[in-house]
């Protein structure tokens, strides 16, 4: 499992944080948010309970999120990312974690 997760992490450009966080509630993002090309991980899902995975060809971490304003807040494990939510509906990590669409 470390080596998925670390993989996944990598893949990512998460930063370490010191705690898991996690939101109650409707978090108004659910399935499957494929990544384009030259994303980092195949695609992101989103499930219940604010939960996220992180699928990158057979390694999968999972994690939660919560949404702050325009942004996604990504926590797996102790690591943290932000994707903001383009007017698309896509998911935009910047050039280390690239960009997600709804399948």
């Amino acid at each position: 499992m470390c080596s998925i997760f670390g993989r996944v992490q990598r893949a990512l450009g998460l930063a370490a944080v010191g705690t898991l966080l996690a939101a109650c509630g409707d978090s108004g993002l659910s399935g499957e948010y494929i990544g384009r090309q030259g994303s980092w991980v195949d695609k992101l899902v989103f499930g219940p309970g604010n939960e996220v995975r992180a699928v990158d060809g057979r390694d999968e971490a999972a994690g939660v999120f919560r949404i702050e304003g325009k942004q996604v807040i990504l926590t797996i494990g102790t690591d943290q990312s932000a994707l903001t939510i383009a007017d698309s509906g896509c998911l935009d990590g910047g050039r280390q974690a690239g960009v997600y669409c709804k399948r």
